[in-house]
């Protein structure tokens, strides 16, 4: 049923009020989003033209777009699984409250360390680790589950078990990590500003992802990669064979603010806009980067090869429910 149900990362918004040290969204001086009347048309034409099953909404920062709950709630009467991808700084419980309504089905959060001073100072934002500790509580009577994401970074490799645990002790439901990706092509301005925050060897992050595989084990199914995922990424760092391609441009998308369709984000190749024609990629086969929310999300798109990894989520607890809801 997922093979029909293709992947899109929709940015809503290109302004954020966080400064992050690997990104370049906080440059943007005037907020630019998808307008409220267009809520509607976007996501029949993201289910008719593009088959949308899956929808991440991104940003820039999400909550700092004025419609997030119209597009949540118009998705979920679609029966599209979604998800938002939030640095938490504008969370409260009001708006937890009225996501829940919506049907928000997950909530990533960026987690990147135990310690306050250096999780806030990364982000740029005071107390951003206290404000989302508070409004983890509120979770608790939703039905949305979260996920904190954990990107990769000089600050923080030394410690990413730590950080793993310490999100799953403070009531994170699931766990994810992004590796490090720089100077992408199309709209999407993460790893411009200060590449050098996420500059490692190829050696050191294969390195990395064979501690993930063992963490993986260690954390009783509560981190979101597949083994075989992370097999991969070690391979695509060692210049060796990989078993699943990026399946971007025909399956997973990126589609920006002014809806324009992307292969993906770290391409500058335009398919088309929503409002006009798309042209869709038949057989696509990438092996030219590591992006995490694109190759994993392809995995799914590679007919009984893929059956490890639908198997994977249906036997997540947390996944399921959304499974049976959204896509039987």
């Amino acid at each position: 049923m997922m093979i029909n149900r293709n992947t899109v990362f929709l940015c809503v918004t290109d302004f954020c009020n966080a400064k992050c040290s690997f990104c370049d969204f906080w440059k943007t001086e005037k907020a630019n989003y998808i307008p409220k009347d267009e809520i509607e048309k976007l996501i029949k034409n993201l289910k008719q033209k593009l088959k949308c099953g899956y929808l991440e909404i991104t940003g820039g920062e999400p909550f700092a777009y004025p419609y997030l709950y119209e597009l949540v709630s118009e998705a979920a009467n679609h029966k599209i699984i979604t998800q938002v991808m939030t640095h938490g700084g504008l969370l409260n419980q009001e708006k937890i409250q009225k996501l829940d309504k919506a049907g928000l089905d997950i909530l990533s959060i960026s987690f990147d360390h135990y310690k306050d001073e250096i999780f806030n100072n990364h982000r740029g934002i005071d107390n951003l680790k206290e404000i989302i500790e508070k409004n983890l509580k509120y979770f608790s009577d939703t039905k949305i589950i979260t996920s904190a994401g954990i990107t990769i970074a000089k600050h923080n490799v030394n410690e990413l078990e730590q950080i793993a645990n310490y999100v799953l002790e403070i009531g994170f439901e699931l766990v994810f990590f992004s590796f490090p990706i720089s100077n992408p092509a199309s709209t999407y301005k993460i790893g411009l500003d200060s590449p050098d925050v996420i500059d490692f060897s190829n050696d050191e992050l294969a390195n990395i992802a064979d501690r993930l595989s063992t963490l993986k084990a260690e954390l009783n199914n509560k981190m979101v990669h597949h083994e075989l995922f992370l097999k991969d990424i070690k391979n695509y760092y060692l210049g060796s064979k990989q078993k699943y391609a990026c399946k971007s441009g025909e399956n997973v998308f990126y589609v920006d603010n002014k809806l324009d369709v992307y292969e993906c984000m770290v391409k500058d190749n335009i398919l088309g806009n929503l409002n006009g024609d798309v042209f869709i990629l038949n057989d696509a086969e990438c092996y030219l980067c590591p992006l995490q929310c694109h190759r994993e999300s392809s995995a799914f798109y590679h007919g009984m090869k893929s059956f490890p990894f639908h198997f994977d989520l249906a036997t997540k607890k947390e996944t399921w429910n959304i499974l049976k809801s959204k896509l039987f």
